[in-house]
């Protein structure tokens, strides 16, 4: 996959990601320390990681826009779409489905999530289907210590042992 770490920002727009696999963070994307981030229009697909089986990103400021993110899988620890810890940005209109965490966020695990400038808007995660995933806790969204607007998604069939649709520890 792609790992960029403490640089400017980056763009990602328009690729197909796919059948990649790391034993650490983010098998189809992996970005750290960066700058406003922008990650758009791409087909995330068949990627496993340790945590971040789709994307890891962490910390992370900028956007996830309108990707399909699918059948990626976090073999040991959260995220099996995306896993992030954001800082200010948004993740909207994306397609997570049938993705698989270990331990939590089948389709999405954030945490330690919370805005760093307090003139910014805050962190919104709006617009995303987000189906058919599957987690210890939160099938379709893992959230733990977090501070951010989610509204406007479609949360349905995702699978878990505890908090189904969504887990909030």
């Amino acid at each position: 996959g792609i790992t960029y770490k403490e640089g400017e920002g980056l763009l990602i727009d328009n690729n197909i990601i796919q059948n990649n696999g790391v034993n650490s963070w983010g098998g189809g994307i992996h970005l750290a320390n960066m700058s406003w981030s922008k990650i758009t229009n791409n087909t995330i697909r068949n990627n496993s990681a340790g945590s971040g089986g789709g994307l890891y990103l962490a910390p992370f400021r900028g956007e996830v826009v309108n990707n399909v993110i699918s059948n990626n899988s976090s073999m040991t620890f959260w995220g099996g779409g995306i896993y992030a810890e954001i800082h200010k940005g948004k993740i909207e209109n994306n397609i997570v489905k049938d993705n698989k965490g270990k331990l939590g966020g089948g389709g999405l695990a954030i945490n330690d999530s919370w805005v760093t400038e307090t003139n910014y808007p805050q962190i919104v995660i709006s617009g995303n289907l987000i189906k058919n995933n599957f987690a210890e806790s939160g099938g379709g969204i893992y959230l733990k210590e977090s501070k951010l607007s989610l509204y406007g998604n479609t949360i349905e069939d995702n699978t878990a042992v505890v908090g189904g649709g969504i887990a909030y520890l």
